[in-house]
């Protein structure tokens, strides 16, 4: 939800080449992110023991790891909404499919030196830190941050009027996706629930497919 609102602003600037303004979104972007992350975090790390005795995980470092990569792509969100909305289609793209080629990679590394589930935790950690790291580094050398710039005033009101109901909005989709997969991690073993969980995301493909 955040990439598109991200992407909204930066379309309207980019179009007017108001260079002051995208500037002003990236830095006052990235405090909102990181504001976020950071309350993100908390609340995970309190949730800690009861997430991991209703998932079944009860290995606090996978947790965590998971965690992170939670984190990361709230970060993500800037990045690839200034990009968005800056019209770098083919850019945005190639990053992701080198997130998602490093995290098979990573992950098939790991599985088979013996870390297991750990291996496909970090995995899906490094699909969400590499192209957020590409990411970020371009933005800020590209849209020349300047943290001692006035704040974008209009962008704050607007952020403030439309991120409840896309954070509502974001909340309930997720909910719609993935719930299912959280009862049967929950209600089944894990052999089972992998497999339910790896036929979910194969039956998302018809989605994409259309």
């Amino acid at each position: 939800s955040f990439v598109a609102l991200f992407a909204k602003f930066a379309a309207q600037y980019s179009a007017k080449n108001d260079s002051k303004s995208l500037s002003s979104l990236v830095w006052v972007g990235t405090k909102i992110t990181l504001a976020l992350s950071v309350g993100a975090a908390i609340v995970l790390l309190l949730l800690l023991n009861p997430l991991s005795k209703f998932l079944h995980i009860y290995n606090p470092l996978l947790m965590v790891v998971m965690f992170s990569a939670v984190i990361f792509s709230i970060l993500y969100s800037l990045p690839a909404g200034v990009l968005q909305g800056n019209l770098k289609f083919i850019f945005i793209s190639l990053i992701n499919i080198f997130g998602a080629f490093s995290k098979v990679l990573v992950g098939v590394i790991l599985v088979a030196l013996g870390f297991g589930a750990m291996g496909g935790g970090i995995a899906v950690l490094v699909a969400f830190l590499a192209p957020f790291t590409i990411a970020i580094i371009y933005v800020i050398l590209k849209y020349k941050i300047n943290m001692h710039g006035s704040e974008n005033v209009h962008f704050v009101n607007e952020l403030k009027k439309i991120s409840g109901p896309f954070l509502l909005a974001s909340i309930a989709i997720t909910i719609l996706q993935g719930t299912d997969v959280i009862f049967a991690r929950h209600f089944l073993n894990s052999t089972e629930a992998g497999q339910y969980a790896s036929l979910s995301v194969m039956g998302k493909a018809i989605f994409y497919i259309t």
